[in-house]
């Protein structure tokens, strides 16, 4: 089956409540959830990820593009909400390369990302 709808999966209560509200509406066989990896992430989000994937019945996809501790040195510093360089770098950039490879797979961009 097509996947209509990709929902970000962050490991925390909004994400999981759009990706129930997803279902609610779309066939399991139509949801994707989407985790970013910054690998900064604290381990019971891993298990939180890895839980709703068990408890919903769906596809979480995992995309990493480096880590938030390679970009705090090669940048010589920490993110700030002016300096939102990880964001784009590690959540962003991969989310938009994985929806255009997603869509060029199923023949077009047929895709609603959730939000």
């Amino acid at each position: 089956m097509t996947i209509k709808i990709v929902v970000p999966i962050s490991g925390g209560k909004d994400s999981q409540a759009c990706l129930k509200l997803a279902l609610q509406e779309y066939d399991k066989s139509e949801v994707m959830g989407l985790f970013c990896d910054t690998k900064f992430e604290h381990p019971l989000t891993y298990q939180h990820v890895e839980k709703i994937r068990d408890l919903y019945g769906v596809q979480i996809e995992t995309v990493c593009a480096g880590s938030v501790p390679e970009i705090v040195k090669k940048f010589g510093q920490f993110p700030t909400s002016r300096f939102r360089v990880c964001t784009d770098r590690l959540k962003i950039q991969p989310s938009k390369l994985f929806y255009a490879e997603l869509a060029q797979k199923q023949g077009g961009f047929h895709v609603a990302s959730w939000i």
